[in-house]
């Protein structure tokens, strides 16, 4: 079993014990690194393989780095263009993606609209195919460019992974500050089905049980209905991890816009999953077709959910889970927007499992999170079935103004505040519940209703934790002025 960041009942002891695991094609091995993880801490760069497309952090990131087509094969695809399509130049551009896609090179994909596209390219060791928005600061050639070609958005069909080591990358829009706009890539589903999958749900047995890893999709945009419709065969659904044997490995989903779908994400049968700077909201869910935010049944081991919005999600749960072990969830915020224009009900909670025996949640690290203005805005981590649950903490959490108060069911939780909650156990009874717990006596938030969760006072001195806990998403050493805060935000 793999082993995460673990914390002892005295919250006094963080123990890092390494993690490992191998995939059934690939090496599995090699990571592919995201073009940006966060406006506040910048890009992470690119891989050897992408000739350094590194990038744009989320919400306000510096521009990513031009792809470079002298250290690496690069390919044109334009929708109308007229020349030989031969993908040589923006004037001979492929019309599509061609069937077969050449492992180490970067397709660069000008505005227009393109149909749907399997990705089943044979692996050579873990060369990446990178599929990229071309956009005027990065298109690769002069040949035949025009600035048109580029100011705007690439719409594709339903995109389906049934091999390793993809970059599908829209290059701008989403993060931090930005959730809701400006994505180089866009998916519509407005008649049901996923946009994005990786796995062969519907493919020949060996396709289904074949493990895919080192994926990221990123600046992406998928979005159906407006009502969302229920039921994925009606209202569509924005990611889904399918399949498999061992379980996919590295999978990376960044700057993703998820919307107006019966479910925004479904499935986790992997190891090592990262969401990040993504805004999953307005998912529909009824009585015959249940939903939520993420359907993560797992199982799943490491995974990491940070800087993300979950907004008026309905159904089972915010993240509804089957077997899930080592997860990471920090800097995110779940609301339902003022006023309730959405159902944004949760049966089971903000996580919650349900009631199948082999449903089991352990070792979750839940930090420096807000809940704020959420129907019911428990941490259920505790199936009713399997009654297990170990390792599981939350600290440092803000809960504000929720009409069914905060509730834990199998976490260890200290050093959270909460302030206007109702029903379910009031604030005093909160806090007194924590050692350290903290009642508010306002709205701490500079403007939560147009997503500033930022503070406008320090907190009472929050849990010493350590990386990656110890910096917020605008890059700022927790603690440095003498005190932790809670929340997300220093102040």
């Amino acid at each position: 079993m793999m082993r995460g960041i673990e914390y002892s009942a005295a919250m006094a002891l963080v123990v890092l014990a390494a993690c490992s695991g191998e995939s059934n094609e690939g090496s599995g091995g090699a990571t592919v690194t995201p073009t940006g993880v966060g406006g506040g801490t910048g890009g992470t760069g690119g891989t050897t393989s992408t000739g350094g497309a590194g990038g744009a952090g989320g919400g306000g990131g510096s521009l990513p780095i031009p792809t470079d087509c002298s250290a690496v094969s690069c390919y044109f695809v334009r929708s109308d263009a007229s020349g030989t399509a031969d993908g040589s130049d923006w004037t001979d551009a492929f019309l599509e993606l061609p069937d077969d896609l050449e492992r180490g090179a970067v397709y660069l994909v000008a505005d227009g609209d393109y149909p749907d596209y399997t990705f089943d390219d044979e692996v050579d060791g873990d060369q990446l195919i990178s599929v990229k928005k071309a956009t005027d600061h990065d298109h690769g050639t002069e040949d035949g460019w025009e600035p048109g070609f580029g100011d705007g958005v690439a719409d594709h069909g339903a995109i389906e992974f049934r091999r390793s080591f993809y970059l599908f990358d829209g290059q701008l829009g989403g993060g931090r500050g930005n959730y809701r706009s400006g994505h180089g890539f866009r998916i519509h589903r407005p008649d049901g089905g996923m946009g994005i999958t990786v796995g062969a749900p519907f493919g020949t047995e060996q396709e289904r049980l074949r493990d895919r890893s080192d994926i990221t999709v990123q600046h992406v945009e998928v979005y159906g209905s407006s009502p969302a419709l229920p039921c994925r065969n009606a209202g569509g659904g924005g990611v889904a991890i399918a399949g498999g044997t061992n379980g996919h490995q590295n999978l990376t989903f960044s700057n993703l816009w998820l919307h107006d779908l019966a479910i925004g994400m479904h499935g986790s049968f992997a190891q090592h999953i990262v969401l990040e700077d993504s805004c999953i909201e307005r998912n529909a869910s009824t009585s015959e077709c249940h939903s939520e935010g993420w359907a993560a049944w797992g199982p799943s081991e490491h995974v990491i959910i940070r800087n993300n919005l979950f907004s008026d999600i309905e159904g089972t749960a915010v993240i509804a889970l089957g077997r899930a072990d080592y997860w990471d969830v920090y800097h995110n915020i779940f609301t339902c927007t003022a006023g309730h224009p959405n159902s944004c009900g949760v049966g089971n909670g903000i996580i919650g499992t349900t009631d199948h025996p082999d449903e089991q949640a352990n070792y979750w690290s839940v930090h420096h999170n807000v809940f704020v203005n959420l129907a019911n805005s428990t941490l259920d981590l505790v199936s009713s079935a399997s009654g297990i649950a170990e390792g599981n903490v939350a600290y440092n959490n803000l809960w504000l103004s929720n009409d069914n108060g905060p509730g834990f069911g199998g976490v260890e939780h200290d050093y959270n505040w909460f302030f206007d909650n109702e029903g379910g156990a009031d604030d005093d009874a909160l806090v007194a519940a924590e050692s350290h717990g903290e009642l508010g006596t306002a709205d701490p938030f500079v403007d939560w209703q147009n997503d500033d969760y930022h503070l406008t006072a320090p907190t009472e001195a929050g849990f010493t934790l350590p990386a990656p806990f110890d910096t917020d998403p605008d890059g700022t050493p927790r603690g440095t002025d003498g005190t932790w805060d809670r929340g997300i935000y220093e102040h």
